[in-house]
Formats: C-alpha cells, structure tokens, sequence
C-alpha cells in the first residue's frame, strides 16, 4: 500500500477520534427563551368593569453563569407584549360628567415593554449526569414600557372615540416614569445532551411588579390605574 494511503488513512482515523469526543460543559451558557403569559389584571373597579385579559407573548436572550456546583446566576433580557380591553367613561372636553356607572366606552389597550432580569437559579441534579434535572430560581427585573396604544369605542354607536398613546406611567417608578421593578418566582427543568452539553429547557414563572401603572388622558376618569400579575410559561434552548 503506498505511503500517501497510510497517511491519508492515519488523518481520517485523527479526525474521528476528534469529533467523537465528548465536549467538555461550558461554565458559561447562552439561553434563548420564547412563550405566553396569562395575565391577571387589577383594574380600579370604581371606574371599570368587564375587565378582559388578552394573552401575552414574550422572547428572550440571557445567560447561564455557573457560580456554583448546582448555583447559577442568570441575567436575561425579555421583549414582552400584552394587552387588555374594559369598559369605562369618557370624558368629552368641556362638558360635565357624573360618576353614574353608565360604563358605555371600550378601552382596548395594548403595551410593548423590555424586561432586564437578574435572577439566580438553583439545579435540582447535576446537568453531566443526569438526563433530566429540574431547578427553581427567584429574580429583580427592570421593567421599561417601550410603547402603548389604546383605542376608545363607543358601544352604544360604535364610533371610535380616540387612538393614538394612552400617556401610562408608574405610580412608583425607577429613574423616569415608564420604569420600574418587579419580582420573578419559577420553577422548571431542562433535557440534557451529554455529548453536546445543550438542553431544552421547560420553565413556569409567575411574575409580580412592585407598581401598579396609571392611564390618563383629558378624557379618562381619575385613578384609572392597573395592576398586573402574569404567570408565563417558556421553553428554550441552553447552548
């Protein structure tokens, strides 16, 4: 057998032994998330009813950075985008109103807004070892209201009344007014690649804000203000 055959056969065996190693796990990891949230809004009965929660979609981009056998601090950054409809007064300018329950305009409000959380999570097995492992974690995030459209209608002719950018800040913000935090609880568990150290992950979290945030316009009734809480439900990928 010529020369050239044996060297071109010691490459090929090189090159299997090579790829057919097992990846070592990183201690850092990327994470990519994406899900829906169903919200459960507090609105100011005293100028509502007929509350409806329209579900929300979220994505995510973060981090998974090992600062322990089974503890990991995981930052993320989240594009959410929810939405709700009710029933309230409206308040044409210069006439005068009384607060009669007559609830006869539907707000239908829709908010875009970014999550920076910073949370630390705790694994429930070893990710090397096990193929399903689960874990629990809590964070803060900074939550920035990046737009908002609200649209006011007549029930009883139809016509629409108003459209355009509601004006919503915090009652309690951060820094400026469309700023502020919130809590996150959750809980999930991932499928493990022993040779590529990737997973999917599957997670349940219920966030809390720390401000309920206030609507107003010329023509919104006083303390119109809404409390949101959402429980989400994701899945991912950690590579």
């Amino acid at each position: 057998m010529p020369r050239s055959t044996y060297i071109s056969l010691l490459l090929v065996l090189f090159c299997c032994q090579i790829f057919s190693q097992e990846k070592k796990p990183k201690p850092h990891r990327l994470r990519i998330e994406s899900g829906i949230a169903l919200a459960i809004n507090e609105v100011n009965k005293n100028h509502t009813t007929g509350t409806h929660n329209k579900p929300g979609l979220f994505a995510g981009l973060g981090g998974d950075f090992k600062i322990g056998k089974t503890l990991s601090f995981c930052p993320m950054i989240e594009i959410f985008h929810s939405g709700l409809t009710f029933n309230s007064y409206y308040f044409a300018p210069n006439y005068d109103f009384l607060y009669d329950k007559s609830f006869h305009y539907n707000y239908d409000l829709t908010i875009n807004e970014t999550r920076l959380n910073f949370g630390i999570k705790q694994n429930i097995g070893l990710e090397k070892k096990d193929k399903i492992t689960g874990y629990y974690s809590c964070a803060f995030a900074l939550r920035a209201l990046l737009s908002s459209n609200l649209v006011v209608t007549s029930n009883l002719t139809g016509a629409e009344m108003y459209t355009g950018n509601p004006g919503i800040t915090f009652e309690h913000p951060l820094l400026q007014p469309t700023i502020s935090g919130a809590v996150k609880f959750g809980t999930g568990f991932q499928v493990n690649n022993f040779m590529s150290h990737k997973a999917w992950i599957f997670g349940l979290d219920i966030f809390c804000p720390l401000s309920r945030f206030y609507l107003y316009q010329n023509f919104t009734p006083s303390s119109l203000y809404i409390n949101t809480f959402y429980i989400q439900l994701s899945a991912g990928l950690k590579i």
